[in-house]
């Protein structure tokens, strides 16, 4: 009998403790200002690995929007898994298509084409990995709604494949701890390794960009913030304003893109992630 009742407590005990550890999301919408400086509305949640910070401007969050060139990120480590490219150098030809941005008309390796966000050279990977291999990842690695609806080389983009920012950043907290079963340590590395953006002495930042324009004109930057002490998950969601009176958005496509990073950085900048 008083081992049951001491079972019991035990229980109790866990499950309390981790009730506290599972700290909820504060909400301070102070953070509004940053979106507002920049034209556009969104939202923006950081999380830290100790799980010592969870904080978001708002609880658009959980809203799901369209991953666009974020998707780059699985679409890496489902590629190297798959074995359709063999590593971080192999180059594709480019299919003398010429496009929007000089950068994605040359042959190009994964590497260039995680850092200049080469569309062309992903659908490629993802015809290569298949439908039905594509699912099957997207289940194993649990992303988003995992519906690849759309087309296999743009369901990311214009398809039916939906994430929300909270989404995001769990993801990446996996990425980071390379937290999934059945899929190799080589593969997350090499990703890791072609998401670094910005390295200084104090930090390092590991992201991706995304941005899609039709329908929902909606811009993403994820990753997250390596320092000294400890790791923080970020995922900024962004869309503009749009002009009542014409019905225009009332930002430049290049100050969109650029909102991206910069608010983000305002943020890291404000709770002295980053200097």
């Amino acid at each position: 009998m008083k081992k049951a009742i001491f079972l019991i407590l035990l229980n109790l005990f866990s499950l309390n403790a981790m009730l506290l550890a599972e700290k909820k999301i504060i909400i301070d919408k102070s953070l509004d200002k940053y979106f507002e400086q920049k034209k556009v509305f969104g939202t923006f949640i950081l999380t830290s690995l100790d799980k010592s910070i969870k904080i978001a401007n708002n609880e658009l969050y959980n809203t799901q929007y369209t991953p666009a060139s974020t998707f780059k990120i699985p679409n890496t480590i489902i590629a190297l898994e798959s074995e359709v490219i063999k590593d971080e150098n192999e180059i594709i030809k480019w299919d003398g298509v010429e496009r929007w941005l000089k950068s994605w008309n040359q042959d190009t390796d994964l590497k260039m084409a995680m850092q200049n966000s080469t569309v062309w050279f992903y659908q490629e990977l993802a015809r290569r990995v298949g439908k039905e291999k594509m699912q099957s990842y997207l289940k194993k690695i649990e992303y988003g709604n995992k519906n690849i609806n759309g087309g296999i080389d743009k369901f990311w983009l214009s398809g039916d494949l939906k994430i929300s920012p909270k989404e995001q950043i769990d993801f990446l907290r996996k990425v980071y701890l390379n937290n999934f079963k059945g899929i190799s340590k080589r593969s997350i590395d090499i990703t890791k390794a072609i998401m670094l953006r910005d390295s200084t002495n104090e930090y390092k930042i590991r992201a991706k960009t995304g941005w899609f324009g039709s329908g929902d004109y909606v811009g993403w930057y994820v990753g997250w913030v390596e320092t000294k002490d400890n790791t923080y998950f970020f995922a900024t969601c962004i869309e503009p304003f749009i002009d009542s009176k014409t019905q225009k958005y009332i930002i430049s496509d290049d100050e969109f893109t650029k909102a991206r990073i910069d608010i983000t950085y305002d943020i890291l900048r404000e709770f002295k992630i980053i200097k």
